[in-house]
């Protein structure tokens, strides 16, 4: 039993180091990896109009994500204080 405990151990711990030991590989490192002129690896398919109204569209839905989780963590925290005031009245 010591034995087998002692093995889980061992094995959670070189587990535990193979995570810490990977490299990081970004995005924009995929051309000197791949080591391809491809406009779609490496570089960009969209003109300049298409940037802009994909800027615009993420500005758009990054303001709509930040209102909802704004009107969310409100709308917790009403409901948050009502239940503490109900007392226990099923009603309230």
């Amino acid at each position: 039993m010591k034995r087998c405990k002692i093995l889980i151990l061992a094995l959670a711990v070189f587990l535990s180091a193979s995570l810490l030991i990977v490299p990081n590989i970004y995005a924009s490192d995929a051309c000197t990896v791949a080591g391809e002129k491809d406009p779609l690896v490496c570089g960009t398919k969209y003109g300049d109009e298409e940037l802009a109204l994909i800027a615009t569209v993420k500005n758009v839905l990054s303001t709509i994500y930040l209102w909802i989780g704004i009107i969310s963590v409100i709308f917790i925290v009403v409901g948050g204080i009502t239940y503490m005031t109900s007392q226990g009245d099923p009603e309230k």
